[in-house]
Parts: C-alpha cells; structure tokens; sequence
C-alpha cells in the first residue's frame, strides 16, 4: 500500500476511532496498512495536532467566539490555583 493510500485512509478512521473509541490500530490493519506506516502516520497526526494546538494558544481569543468556561468561574479557578493548576492551600477558598 502507497503512503498517500494509507494517508486516506487512516484520516478516515482516525476522528472515528477518537470519537466512539476502539482499536485503532486494529482497524487500519483490517484495511491493510501495514505496521510501520501506522506508525508514521500515528506519529505525522499527533505532531500535527500539537502544532494545532501551539497555534491556538498563541491566537487572541476571538471576543464573537462563545465561551467554553464562564468568565467568574475561570476568575475563581486563576485565584485558587498557581500557574501549573495546582490548588494554593494557604489561601482560604471560598465556599462559592
């Protein structure tokens, strides 16, 4: 099987795989691409993804775009956790 066959075709089955869960792997050698360009193709998807992902973090946030968190609750989470997420425990939370 050709690179760009097998581009397709795990394109394909990759956002299926990621949304109702299974064996990946499994599938893309029912289809007949072979170990070593899973492999690649595994590799070239996640690079890509966290190109994506640095991407997105770096773009201003779109004031038209809708909020996936609350703007109080985001400003609750930032004043209770230091900057790695983790909870500051000498400052008292607040019950709210």
């Amino acid at each position: 099987m050709e690179y760009d066959q097998a581009r397709r075709i795990f394109s394909n089955l990759k956002p299926v795989y990621d949304l109702m869960g299974g064996d990946l792997v499994t599938a893309c050698i029912d289809e007949g691409i072979p170990p070593d360009l899973i492999r690649a193709l595994m590799t070239e998807w996640n690079e890509s993804q966290e190109a994506i992902d640095q991407a997105l973090g770096v773009m201003p946030d779109d004031p038209e775009a809708e909020k996936r968190i609350d703007d109080d609750l985001m400003r609750r989470f930032e004043a209770h956790h230091d900057d790695f997420g983790d909870v500051i425990l000498n400052k008292k939370l607040s019950s709210r």
